[in-house]
């Protein structure tokens, strides 16, 4: 059955960013956020994980740093501390999460919740859910994806200052679409 509350909202995404949040690498050792570590414990570069399982665990490298320079990130992921860890980054136009489900395939909604759309990701099966404020302008979107394990994992991305006049147009969509996409290709 698709649990709707399984999902994260894009208002915590969106208040995030209107509080002007700036990331903080949980695997750096300057970042007040990190845990205390030996500069020999720490590698100056992320390395890519092999396994969805490597994701849950650390799902700042969800993204190497080719794919945060593509995607314009503007400070280092930061990792989200709730039941289900996942890692937040933010663009001058747009913030995004990552969160892994490695339990729960959230790909197959029974019943189907209302503007869920089902596509594909990278060859594997997807679910689109678009998200309009009441004037029916775009606020972001949500891509869940299931992975090869049985797991799946989801993309949220939020438009900076969605609603207002001054706020940017961004397909959220596409961009979760790529995003989760990058993601994948990371994955063994």
């Amino acid at each position: 059955m698709f649990d709707l509350s399984r999902y994260h909202t894009l208002t915590a995404i969106g208040l995030l960013m209107l509080l002007g949040t700036t990331g903080c690498d949980a695997d750096d050792p300057s970042s007040p956020a990190s845990p205390s570590t030996s500069p020999s414990a720490v590698s100056p570069t992320r390395t890519t994980p092999h396994t969805f399982a490597d994701l849950v665990n650390h799902p700042c490298s969800a993204l190497d740093a080719a794919d945060t320079t593509r995607f314009g990130v503007t400070a280092p992921g930061t990792e989200q501390p709730a039941a289900a860890r996942g890692c937040f980054w933010t663009t001058p136009t747009t913030g995004f999460s990552f969160y892994p489900h490695p339990s729960s395939d959230l790909t197959t909604p029974l019943p189907p919740v209302p503007g869920a759309t089902a596509i594909t990701v990278a060859d594997h099966r997807a679910v689109q859910i678009r998200q309009s404020l009441q004037d029916g302008k775009e606020a972001g979107c949500t891509i869940t994806v299931a992975t090869t394990t049985g797991g799946s994992f989801n993309v949220e991305v939020a438009i900076a200052g969605a609603g207002s006049d001054t706020a940017p147009v961004v397909d959220t969509c596409a961009l979760g679409i790529d995003i989760a996409t990058a993601v994948l290709s990371h994955v063994a």
